[in-house]
């Protein structure tokens, strides 16, 4: 059931984001989008595999949960994207196949949730792995999930949970692979590569754009650092050029990446 407050900051997000006339529409196709959601087979996929990974684990992940239902004191929350775990287990098989230099390489997470993406990533050796997300209520969620993975995987990696708003972040020097699964829109998505575009200047390094369903890749694509290495309908992954001189040296083959298509 929704609050009355859940339902104010879902008006606001729809009158800023869509005007009167627009929110008046979106009012009238919203019973249909609710039932049309429901019922999709990726939806119900989705929260299937969360419940597999939640019991495997002992931990909370799931759920589609709007921003609207969120304590968000940043004003960008209005640019967010409903919550959803990172899908399947097979995320760290894919960052195997793009030859990542783990012991050098901090894995970063912008809008990183209940912290599925990151106890994926923890199960490879990473140099560090950074998590920043700006909902109070899915930090302390993150911090638990990421006491109880650590204690059932004692090899993990080092993972940092931050509270913090994405467009404050500064990202760390060295080689980096940035995580994104649709957290925002264009909006902050366009200042989040404005700043990762400045970092990359002040120096150039190996990195990785991991993009989870990329709505905004044209934001991605006309960048002149990035190659867009493997594009597919599940995420694009961009490389730089020292990126791929490691690619290149070490003989790695994108199209391991199953379900992706190489795009160079």
């Amino acid at each position: 059931m929704l609050s009355i407050k859940s339902i104010q900051r879902k008006m606001q997000k729809s009158l800023e984001l869509r005007g009167v006339r627009g929110t008046i529409t979106f009012l009238g196709r919203l019973p249909w989008l609710w039932l049309d959601n429901r019922l999709k087979p990726s939806r119900i996929k989705i929260l299937a595999t969360d419940c597999d990974f939640d019991a495997k684990y002992q931990v909370d992940t799931g759920g589609i949960i709007p921003i609207s239902e969120l304590t968000v004191r940043v004003d960008s929350w209005i640019h967010g994207h409903a919550y959803q775990g990172s899908p399947g287990s097979d995320l760290s098989v894919h960052f195997d196949a793009i030859g990542i230099d783990y012991p050098n390489t901090v894995f970063v997470d912008l809008g990183s949730g209940k912290g599925k993406a990151l106890m994926l990533a923890a199960s490879r050796p990473f140099k560090k792995i950074i998590g920043v997300e700006f909902s109070a209520e899915f930090h302390g969620i993150a911090l638990k999930n990421i006491d109880q993975f650590v204690s059932t995987n004692v090899n993990s990696s080092e993972v940092q949970c931050r509270c913090d708003d994405a467009l404050q972040f500064e990202y760390p020097q060295g080689p980096l692979l940035l995580y994104l699964y649709n957290p925002f829109d264009q909006v902050v998505m366009n200042t989040v590569v404005e700043r990762l575009t400045r970092s990359y200047r002040a120096d150039p390094r190996s990195m990785i754009v991991f993009y989870m369903t990329a709505l905004y890749e044209d934001l991605w694509d006309h960048l002149d650092f990035l190659e867009c290495v493997t594009r597919s309908p599940e995420f694009n992954v961009y490389i730089t050029p020292e990126h791929r001189g490691r690619l290149d040296s070490t003989g790695y083959d994108l199209r391991l990446i199953s379900g992706a298509t190489n795009s160079r």
